[in-house]
């Protein structure tokens, strides 16, 4: 136990040390030195989905039950969809009723997604679309697409002030241990010379 709380004290000295180093020019020169490779933030989009696939499931994951049986019955049906989205029709009714894959159970909400979340094909035509606007059908090795952006959260660097907690802990984390060491060999050093005995419980802190 007194072993432990020596330890404990040590750490408790270094940390208190460290945290009078770290200024906030210290930490605005961590943030400037790591801005470009960890805060970056990419764009990101919550997407619906509708998707109409050549190979029929069983059973289909749509409330319909309507499922299509190869690509010339998939196209058929993906262009119908599109058509009456154009018409003015609900798209989360669509991807419910009629779409193919398992999000159709959430009327087609996949959630927030990214550039890299998705198949390059549907990628590109996602993220090449405003908030509220429903693609051109998109042909991909899985099937026919639809996809409707809800909601867009553009890239870009995450401001400092977000991030400046966490870079000050990271900073004390850093040196903490190495000052606990010089701590420890401090206070070896002053026993040897002058045969002293410490009482860590004196300490004030």
């Amino acid at each position: 136990m007194k072993i432990h709380r020596e330890e404990v004290l040590r750490d408790l000295y270094a940390r208190r040390t460290v945290l009078a180093q770290i200024d906030e020019a210290t930490v605005k020169r961590r943030y400037e030195d790591l801005r470009e490779i960890a805060f970056q933030r990419q764009p990101i989009a919550r997407v619906q989905l509708i998707l109409v696939s050549p190979v029929a499931q069983d059973p289909p994951p749509n409330s319909s039950g309507d499922d299509a049986v190869g690509v010339a019955e998939a196209r058929e049906k993906i262009e119908r969809i599109s058509r009456e989205l154009s018409e003015g029709r609900d798209f989360s009714d669509l991807a419910r009723r009629l779409s193919e894959d398992a999000s159709s159970a959430d009327d087609g909400d996949i959630g927030w997604v990214g550039r890299d979340d998705l198949i390059p094909g549907l990628s590109k035509a996602v993220f090449s679309l405003p908030a509220g606007e429903t693609s051109a059908i998109v042909d991909t090795e899985l099937g026919f697409y639809l996809a409707r952006v809800v909601e867009r959260r553009p890239g870009g660097l995450v401001p400092y002030e977000l991030v400046r907690e966490l870079l000050f802990q990271e900073l004390v984390g850093e040196r903490a241990p190495d000052l606990a060491r010089e701590a420890r060999r401090d206070r070896d050093r002053l026993k040897g010379q002058h045969q002293i005995q410490l009482f860590p419980e004196r300490l004030p802190w």
